[in-house]
């Protein structure tokens, strides 16, 4: 079994900088041309499941990746949403800082449980992600790709590198439009093949 996880393309919330988390932001021009060539890269692989997460931007990715496929459908699931930011959406640091100036310090002491701004933490992201993703293994098809978010695709890979890193979950370098890979056999069981790739 082969599994291609794609992050979506650059997006351009409003105002720039901007918490936007799990909510609608439309991609920037540079991101539907990144999502494209995503797509390209993908084209010669033999898919038989498209998976993606609800919101927008990953769903163009996904169609990407179905216009060089286009027997297949796309199968949204909406576990492989990106974090809520709660009270953050549409504030950058400084207005967060200005707005509610005990959130950050708040969240720098626990990363992984605060969810003091109403939205998710991190580790119910994980739970919610790694539940999806097991399910879809679950699900018989040979080569896969799920497009989805930065956290998604952090907590993935650590789930199948079988780390619990924070720093991994926090700062692993998952570019926008990236393709990472994993690969699972009966000899070598789960392993990431390839992390991050820029395929523009």
């Amino acid at each position: 079994m082969r599994i291609h996880l794609v992050r979506h393309g650059e997006t351009a919330p409003d105002p720039p900088n901007s918490f936007y988390g799990g909510s609608e932001v439309p991609l920037s021009a540079l991101g539907k041309h990144q999502a494209a060539a995503a797509g390209e890269y993908l084209a010669h692989e033999d898919l038989d499941c498209i998976v993606s997460s609800p919101l927008s931007r990953a769903v163009f990715g996904a169609q990407q990746v179905q216009m060089r496929h286009s027997k297949l459908d796309i199968l949204e699931i909406d576990r492989f949403r990106e974090i809520d930011r709660g009270r953050w959406v549409g504030h950058d640091l400084a207005s967060i800082n200005r707005n509610y100036p005990n959130d950050w310090s708040a969240y720098l002491e626990d990363p992984l449980n605060w969810r003091g701004h109403g939205g998710e933490s991190l580790a119910q992201v994980q739970q919610r992600v790694i539940a999806a993703f097991t399910d879809v293994l679950k699900m018989g098809c040979r080569n896969i790709v799920i497009v989805s978010h930065l956290f998604p695709t952090r907590i993935m890979l650590n789930y199948i590198n079988k780390t619990e890193e924070l720093k991994d979950l926090l700062y692993l370098d998952i570019p926008t439009a990236s393709v990472s890979r994993i690969e699972c056999s009966d000899e070598q069981g789960q392993l990431v093949t390839l992390t991050g790739h820029i395929p523009y």
